[in-house]
């Protein structure tokens, strides 16, 4: 459904800075090996990249991943300062992007923090899925590695027959989000773009699996993460409840 949208994805949702100052907050630049997946057109990767880290973003949607891989090839690192040291050797610092998804995940101890932005984790089927991603990414991170999770606030919409974002309006079209049927265990998600000149529009829709709060916090709990908080944003701002989407970090245990 994301093609509709590829090409002007990173002027609907500009990446955010406070995701970056989160970063800095955890990781010096050049310290860690951080893996973003969801990474949509590679905004807050190649932003990552720029800063000094070795990122790595996953994406499984043809037309966003492609979009991403053709802005990483025309980047050039600016600093050869900008290095890690690995087994073989020293390797200039830069964005690297593979398609692929959540369940793809299969590394060990690989990463010191991963993330998964913009709502990306309720694009799984259930909760046993939930639960299998908390696992591989538990066995991903390396010790006291960090987890970084953004979805909606489903507590707040389960039972409603229905849920409307705000329109995204740009000077060409508008784009509308809304959700329908949202139940413990689904909720259809449907995008429109219209375009202001000729007034003809696309549509597209696709089943989201309500993620609820609970749920999350159970599944990595029980995976090995000894620090789950939930937050209203990049500050870490404790999360009351009432927000439309809330952050999650966890932290592996050492």
């Amino acid at each position: 459904m994301y093609d509709l949208i590829a090409s002007q994805y990173s002027q609907f949702f500009p990446c955010d800075p406070g995701r970056l100052a989160l970063v800095r907050r955890w990781l010096a630049p050049g310290s860690g090996r951080i893996l973003d997946i969801g990474s949509a057109s590679g905004d807050f990767v190649l932003a990552l990249a720029a800063a000094g880290y070795q990122a790595e973003g996953w994406e499984p949607d043809d037309s966003l991943y492609s979009l991403a891989a053709q802005r990483a090839a025309a980047v050039a690192v600016a600093t050869v300062a900008a290095v890690t040291t690995d087994p073989a050797g020293l390797v200039a610092l830069r964005p690297l992007f593979r398609q692929a998804g959540l369940l793809d995940l299969t590394e060990t101890a690989a990463y010191d923090l991963i993330t998964c932005l913009g709502n990306t984790l309720p694009h799984l089927r259930d909760s046993i899925q939930v639960a299998d991603f908390c696992v591989r990414a538990a066995r991903a991170l390396r010790p006291g590695g960090r987890l970084l999770l953004q979805l909606m606030n489903y507590d707040r919409l389960v039972g409603q027959p229905s849920f409307a974002f705000p329109d995204i309006e740009t000077d060409r079209v508008v784009f509308s989000r809304r959700y329908t049927s949202i139940t413990n265990q689904a909720a259809d998600f449907h995008i429109r773009l219209l375009d202001k000149a000729t007034g003809a529009g696309q549509a597209a829709s696709s089943r989201l699996y309500p993620i609820r709060r609970s749920t999350l916090a159970s599944s990595l709990a029980a995976t090995g993460f000894h620090t789950v908080s939930f937050c209203r944003d990049y500050s870490l701002t404790v999360a009351d409840g009432s927000e439309p989407h809330y952050l999650v970090w966890a932290e592996l245990t050492v």
